[in-house]
């Protein structure tokens, strides 16, 4: 089958249904949202709150430049910090991000609004000390950084693109998205997630109009969000369907929440695979805050969920068909459906966007002007994907 680049993505205005591989040339209506508040106020030793991320039953936040260098643990049931972590011998320069793998969390010291710090670190501490839940002190290592494209060091308050409030870790690698004052893009860097002295190297960079402030990533590894504003509007940028971890390869769509203007957003992390938590600090007109957003709308097509009980396909009959064919989905899988179906050459001769089996599990197809052959059928909603072999023959 002959592969085809373009935009691979319903739900674009430049959808291609001919494409079988994603070029990220998508190319997004304005979208505006209004976010769930999860919290009227975060507890007040948070109102500078910059980072977070979820572990063992708690949400962790720290605060930014000059805080103490504690990390907090926040239960939502409660609504109160119930677990508070000193580093030991650490000193809060600019903390303004958490990530976490499977053994490590990391607390980015890498804040620079004056574009002149030349102790750019991250702080890797032991998620073995963290679960202890008597344990008020921790030791941590450090991972020393410069950016391989900075020359001028001269301070400058907010006028530079060296600042960086967002990272996230997969596979023993960082990725940092800069705060770019001056040009409003962000550039990716990577650096190795051990403990040494590294140059970080560029990757790609995106022109995000905005200010970035914190970046995390979905379980599946499937979708990133890069959390932002611009002048005090909230906004987010979704990257998903990207080429291994070439995060601005694939679709990125803005999302912008009019409704919570003036919130200056700064931590997120994902819940699930749909679900984003993201918080603001305490500003002159508005207070710290969390909110919860269900992205599955937008990006709920690449976390596909697979139930171990269930048949994970899909039936089709009369198989060989003429004219009409009738499909059926797993119980658990109703839903709205695209349906593509596509020839050998991968060429789309039918597309329907708006397949319903929310009230039953069984659609009767159409077909019109079909010529005899062996055709795939893509059958996509926001949280299923199916395939399946159709046979068309002659009316003779």
């Amino acid at each position: 089958m002959a592969q085809k680049y373009g935009c691979t993505d319903p739900k674009a205005s430049n959808f291609n249904p001919d494409a079988t591989i994603n070029d990220g040339s998508c190319i997004y209506p304005k979208t505006n949202i209004n976010p769930d508040s999860w919290s009227k106020k975060l507890p007040e030793i948070l109102e500078e709150n910059s980072g977070m991320i979820f572990f063992n039953n708690l949400i962790w936040f720290l605060n930014d430049s000059g805080q103490k260098p504690e990390l907090y643990g926040y239960d939502t049931s409660q609504h109160q910090i119930v677990r508070t972590v000193y580093l030991t011998g650490a000193y809060n320069n600019d903390w303004e991000a958490l990530t976490h793998d499977n053994n490590y969390i990391y607390i980015g010291d890498f804040g620079n609004n004056y574009g002149n710090r030349k102790n750019l670190k991250i702080l890797r501490i032991s998620k073995t000390e963290i679960a202890n839940s008597g344990t008020t002190t921790v030791s941590y290592d450090s991972v020393i950084f410069s950016y391989i494209d900075q020359t001028d060091f001269n301070a400058d308050l907010q006028n530079h693109d060296f600042d960086c409030e967002a990272f996230i870790v997969i596979n023993d690698t960082f990725y940092l998205f800069s705060k770019n004052w001056k040009n409003q893009q962000t550039k990716i860097y990577s650096l190795p997630a051990l403990p040494g002295n590294y140059m970080a190297k560029i990757e790609s960079s995106w022109n995000v109009d905005g200010l970035i402030t914190d970046a995390c990533i979905s379980p599946s590894k499937n979708a990133v969000v890069l959390l932002g504003y611009k002048n005090y509007q909230p906004f987010l940028w979704l990257l998903f369907d990207y080429r291994s971890n070439q995060f601005f390869t694939g679709n990125k769509r803005r999302i912008d929440m009019p409704s919570i203007l003036l919130f200056q957003t700064e931590a997120a992390y994902f819940q699930n695979n749909s679900t984003l938590i993201f918080s603001s600090e305490k500003s002159p007109a508005m207070p710290n805050r969390l909110f919860k957003l269900n992205t599955s709308q937008w990006t709920g097509n690449l976390n596909f969920i697979k139930n171990e009980n269930e048949p994970d396909k899909v039936f089709v009959y009369p198989n060989p068909c003429r004219d009409e064919f009738s499909i059926n989905i797993p119980e658990y899988a109703k839903g709205q459906y695209f349906l593509k179906l596509s020839d050998s050459n991968g060429k789309t001769v039918l597309f329907l966007k708006n397949v319903d089996f929310n009230k039953k599990k069984t659609e009767k197809i159409k077909l019109k002007n079909i010529n005899p052959g062996v055709y795939l059928i893509h059958l996509q909603s926001d949280k299923h994907y199916f395939t399946a072999s159709l046979v068309v023959v002659n009316d003779n």
